[in-house]
């Protein structure tokens, strides 16, 4: 797929990322466009093998996952307005199975 074949319109896509101290750090990406906007945010301790991650969003979800790949199943929902989404995970990660 040919990224200006995409049938989805930017309007901004920011991200603030940095890796101190073995520390991955994700204060804000961000993606917008012209009915909502994709705010997240998270980071990942090497050491403490812990990752946290925020995301709020707004945008019609079916634009943006077309974009990327193919979802047979979306296309039987309708969106008359952007759903309102708020995750937060927390994860501990271990050497052992």
């Amino acid at each position: 797929m040919c990224w200006w074949l995409l049938d989805w319109r930017l309007g901004t896509l920011y991200l603030h990322a940095f890796y101190r101290d073995q520390r991955l750090a994700i204060p804000q990406f961000v993606i917008s466009d012209a009915k909502g906007a994709l705010r997240a945010s998270g980071s990942y301790d090497v050491q403490e093998k812990a990752a946290e991650f925020q995301l709020r969003a707004n945008l019609d979800p079916q634009p943006a996952v077309k974009a990327f790949l193919r979802v047979p199943e979306l296309d039987e929902f309708v969106f008359y307005e952007p759903p309102d989404i708020d995750l937060t995970v927390r994860a501990a990660f271990s050497d052992a199975p």
